[in-house]
């Protein structure tokens, strides 16, 4: 039996249909694009809360790594120091202070302004006033 409608209308409809379709594909995956490329401001807010926390813990384990590295570098340098003086010492025969010293020059034990190395040539554990002005 043959079909009602003409030959044409059926293949009409078919275009229609094909381009129906691919409007409405293209509509959905446009909106699905719009949904995918941000962030919501909850997703936002979780980020930072993470962060804060993340921050909160590693901050004081990085004060101390901080203090720690510093105190590693004093630490280093006074005792190149104390060996260079060491080996001076030795190589020219002489004596060789390291004492904290006051304003005028004078070695002292407590609240010394600087921590000096000197040749101690006059054995009275006193720094040369020219010295100390170079210093």
């Amino acid at each position: 039996m043959a079909s009602l409608e003409p030959f044409w209308a059926s293949q009409e409809i078919d275009n229609i249909m094909t381009i129906y379709k691919s409007t409405k594909t293209h509509r959905n995956a446009s909106l699905q694009a719009k949904n995918t490329l941000g962030f919501t401001l909850i997703e936002f807010m979780v980020a930072i809360a993470i962060l804060a926390i993340l921050l909160a813990v590693a901050l004081p384990s990085f004060s101390y790594w901080m203090a720690k590295n510093e105190s590693d570098y004093v630490t280093d340098l006074l005792y190149r120091q104390m060996q260079g003086a060491r080996e001076h010492a030795i190589n020219h025969n002489r004596k060789v202070t390291l004492c904290g010293i006051d304003a005028t020059g004078k070695c002292i034990d407590k609240a010394f302004t600087k921590l000096v190395i000197f040749i101690d040539d006059n054995k009275i554990t006193r720094m040369k006033q020219q010295a100390i002005k170079n210093n």
